[in-house]
């Protein structure tokens, strides 16, 4: 199978060159200020990536929206709601409610509201639209945030913003350079990866990876932020948490995930001490159908736990039967920052006119 991979995406590399020169021109074209960009009226940080995903970029909004919010600031959310259903603009979180209709809204909006409401519920507002422009003006006629997040806009150039981050997955970059050598669809980049020249920030997640990379002669690399995930404990449906110590007694575990990268969460159990008895992987962003319950629920044995990751998990919240009745958990994740967290905390600070000592 991965012979046949390798020859399909050989023979896609002329529609990568004749995509990769068309965003090169495009990209020309914003540089020199060809290309008209709105201004959201607000201070604006986008979080995005330079290759097709599964970097982190959801955990990592929620990271800044945290850091952001914890300094008395209140934030928009603008994400294009990526396998959303609805095309219009929708409001996924106003401040006061939360949009559950993942259809409408997308699956990582969704977690970010529900996530970022257990702390800071009524201080930040979520809007999905292809339309960047449009969702910031609609957000500042409403909100008035003081500072928009754009998540997943590195590529989306029409829209100002004031600070500009990409994450790379360091383990990727390091073991698939093939991937990073093609534009789509031979390879795994959106633009050439000279275009990273753009960004204030590189933060490079190692998430649940233990190896240690070095970057001397890397001229992209050598100012990156590094981050990894840290994991400590499970979450149910009432929320009832199982802490590491406690997880550890859990040697049986059923886990299903619908990502861009499960091996990263698959990694993450094994590291807890966890024994995977079965495993079910669906595709990015995968809507759960009744057929995937029962298929999941056939195979529970005694003593067996179910774990899911919580975007997956935010999408079979409405299957009653199956998360009220066996014991169904989500891994909580969170970012630690392991190098060079003041200077992304300082970039982030400059841009708030935040005093550092603050």
């Amino acid at each position: 199978m991965k012979y046949l991979t390798g020859i399909i995406k050989v023979l896609l590399i002329p529609v990568s060159i004749i995509y990769s020169a068309v965003m090169s021109v495009r990209n020309f074209l914003y540089d020199k200020n060809i290309l008209s960009i709105c201004n959201a009226g607000a201070k604006v940080i986008s979080i995005g990536n330079i290759t097709t995903g599964g970097t982190g970029k959801t955990p990592f909004v929620i990271y800044i929206a945290k850091f952001i919010l914890s300094r008395n600031k209140t934030v928009g959310i603008i994400s294009r709601g990526y396998g959303r259903t609805e095309k219009e603009m929708v409001t996924v979180y106003d401040g006061v409610n939360i949009n559950e209709d993942i259809n409408q809204t997308g699956d990582e909006p969704a977690l970010i509201a529900y996530e970022l409401s257990k702390e800071f519920s009524g201080k930040f507002f979520i809007i999905v639209s292809a339309d960047r422009c449009r969702a910031s003006e609609f957000l500042m006629n409403e909100f008035k945030p003081d500072v928009i997040l754009l998540d997943d806009a590195f590529q989306h150039r029409r829209i100002r913003r004031d600070l500009d981050i990409v994450l790379i997955d360091e383990k990727d970059y390091n073991e698939n350079r093939a991937g990073y050598l093609c534009t789509i669809p031979s390879g795994d980049l959106r633009e050439r990866f000279s275009g990273i020249k753009r960004a204030d920030v590189i933060v490079l997640n190692s998430k649940h990876s233990g190896k240690s990379y070095t970057y001397e002669s890397s001229k992209y690399f050598l100012n990156a932020v590094k981050i990894k995930y840290k994991s400590e404990y499970l979450i149910d449906h009432k929320n009832t948490i199982l802490y590491s110590n406690s997880v550890g007694g859990i040697r049986r575990a059923v886990i299903f995930s619908g990502i861009a990268k499960p091996d990263s969460f698959s990694k993450a159990l094994k590291n807890m001490n966890i024994s995977v008895t079965s495993e079910m992987i669906f595709k990015d962003h995968h809507f759960y159908s009744e057929e995937d319950i029962d298929k999941l629920i056939s195979l529970y044995q005694k003593d067996t736990v179910y774990i899911t990751t919580e975007k997956d998990f935010i999408k079979i919240r409405k299957y009653k039967n199956f998360t009220d009745s066996f014991p169904v958990y989500y891994l909580n994740l969170e970012i630690e920052a392991t190098d060079k967290q003041s200077l992304l905390e300082n970039k982030v600070l400059d841009i708030l006119q935040i005093n550092k000592n603050n």
